[in-house]
């Protein structure tokens, strides 16, 4: 005796209680087998529940997209899609479905520049006439060739009149050696009082910024970034160089002594 499957009792529009299944010429009553198919049965498919993304760069945002296939003989909307941390974004591109329609969802995933386990969800709530809820994973491995110590420079107490210099260095991990030279890239409107030369020093590599208050447009604390460029032998990493600035505080003259009467 054959066994009744959930997708054949899904591909009728009949109601439940009159669906029945012809198999090896014998008469199967379905309406227990398509209960525990309704309470059971996936009606959002994926290709697959869960990926990973492997070795990665701390530094750089993982993309990857989900399919998704509307299984069931019911239109059925998606949403609203959940993450499980801030560091994860997702773009669904149709939320709508029918019948056997596909959909993708883009999913993508920021290390936020630290090494270590990645581990994130998503969760798609599926509405329609049964409630369900499909949950995807992304995993990978989070690995600096190389690390800039200490990753903030802070000009606690910005000079006014003259230039500022504060300094960082680029550690390799052991094995990894740098295939070019290492450059440093400031955006237009910092450049003209902040400036970042790489210099070679005891066989490593000196990052130093000068920060000069004398070219600012305002003289106001504030902050900035880096792009700090390695060329390696996999391609180019790209890591920040945050760098933050103080200035001084003038104290505020003395009041004014008060008027005293004749």
């Amino acid at each position: 005796m054959g066994t009744v499957q959930c997708n054949e009792l899904f591909k009728t529009n009949l109601p439940l209680a009159l669906i029945t299944v012809y198999r090896s010429g014998m008469l199967i009553q379905a309406i227990a087998v398509g209960l525990i198919c309704l309470a059971t049965s996936p009606r959002l498919g994926v290709d697959s529940a869960k990926h990973d993304f492997g070795v990665v760069s701390p530094w750089k945002t993982l993309i990857h997209r989900f399919a998704l296939t509307n299984e069931s003989n019911q239109n059925i909307r998606l949403g609203p899609v959940e993450t499980s941390c801030g560091c994860t974004a997702v773009v669904l591109d149709k939320a709508d479905l029918a019948s056997g329609e596909q959909t993708s969802l883009e999913a993508s995933l920021n290390p936020g520049g630290r090494d270590g386990e990645l581990h994130a969800s998503v969760q798609i709530n599926v509405g329609g006439p049964q409630k369900e809820v499909l949950l995807l994973t992304l995993t990978g491995q989070a690995k600096a060739p190389f690390r800039i110590t200490p990753p903030l420079l802070d000009f606690k107490v910005l000079s006014r009149d003259q230039p500022n210099v504060q300094r960082a260095r680029v550690l390799f991990n052991e094995g990894v050696i740098p295939n070019a030279s290492i450059q440093a890239e400031v955006d237009a409107e910092l450049q003209p009082f902040l400036t970042i030369a790489v210099l070679p020093s005891g066989g490593g590599t000196v990052l130093e910024a000068t920060l000069d208050p004398r070219s600012m447009p305002l003289q106001e604390d504030g902050n900035a970034a880096a792009r700090i460029k390695v060329n390696l032998s996999g391609g180019v990493e790209v890591a920040p160089l945050l760098v933050q600035w103080t200035f001084r505080r003038i104290d505020s003259p003395p009041p004014h002594a008060g008027s005293t009467r004749d």
